[in-house]
């Protein structure tokens, strides 16, 4: 290619990667959604306890407005593996969304 820049992300291309856009994107990809018969569509009630833990509900307490991971981070005075691995749960649970590359929103 004519741009430099490009040679990486077309050499993935070439070799067949995909597009992910959310957490049912990689789902589909490794076919865990029609394994497993996750609940991925709706945020229901039940869902949501299974994420009951003090610390996810505060996070989504801290969602009144989308906020990026860092912002919750020291909103809540955790770790950042620790806040990314709670967001990585309510997404799955349809609790929350990623609207750009690290940025969340509670849903509902």
């Amino acid at each position: 290619p004519a741009d430099r820049g490009a040679a990486g992300p077309n050499h993935l291309i070439q070799v067949g990667a995909k597009l992910i856009r959310g957490a049912q994107d990689v789902l589909d990809e490794m076919q865990f959604s029609r394994q497993l018969s996750l609940p991925l569509a709706k945020p229901e009630a039940g869902n949501m306890q299974q994420c009951h833990s003090s610390s996810a509900e505060r996070l989504l307490e801290c969602l009144t407005t989308p906020l990026h991971v860092d912002d919750l981070t020291m909103i809540l005075g955790l770790p950042v593996n620790e806040v990314s691995s709670l967001l990585l749960q309510l997404e799955l649970t349809g609790a929350v969304e990623e609207l750009a590359a690290g940025v969340f929103q509670r849903v509902g």
